[in-house]
């Protein structure tokens, strides 16, 4: 006569799997270093990416918050589309984002070839079809590039 089955919960029993899963982590523990490691192009095209996600991210909120304000009668400070005011105190997480941006170009593609390897090596508009010669230059790009795609009176989202 066979024996009913049981729920592995009831009585305690492990999944098959597990042994292995627990094998298979600590596997990946103790690798070296040099094998999960990002080549340096691809950290420095990775860090840039969120570097610019986030600032882009930090200015649309800003400008997001002020349009509303400015719908409901708040009095704001300088013109919303304007994310280049250093006196203005609501911009800090702006400013804040624009420094990582840059310190995250500085910091990971010290060890990165040329902008040309990684294909950023041209700068289109915003900032006039110039070549990129240093990180510096594509994250100068990058923040332009984030402070102009918000929506400002002349895009097609704006409410005005």
């Amino acid at each position: 006569m066979r024996k009913p089955e049981t729920q592995i919960g009831q009585t305690g029993l492990r999944p098959r799997w597990t042994l292995p899963a627990v094998l298979l982590f600590l596997g990946f523990l103790f690798l070296p270093s040099e094998t999960l490691a990002l080549d340096p192009d691809t950290k420095c095209r990775r860090d840039l990416g969120k570097g610019y996600r986030k600032l882009s991210a930090a200015a649309f909120k800003y400008q997001a918050r002020c349009h509303e304000d400015t719908l409901r009668g708040r009095t704001t400070s300088g013109n919303c589309s304007s994310l280049e005011d250093l006196e203005n105190p609501k911009l800090k997480s702006v400013r804040k984002a624009d420094e990582k941006l840059a310190k995250l170009a500085a910091r990971s593609c010290a060890d990165s070839d040329t902008p040309f390897a990684i294909g950023m090596g041209y700068c289109p508009a915003p900032c006039g079809d110039r070549l990129n010669e240093s990180y510096a230059g594509v994250a100068s790009f990058l923040s332009r590039l984030a402070k102009t795609r918000g929506p400002t009176p002349a895009h097609p989202a704006s409410p005005a």
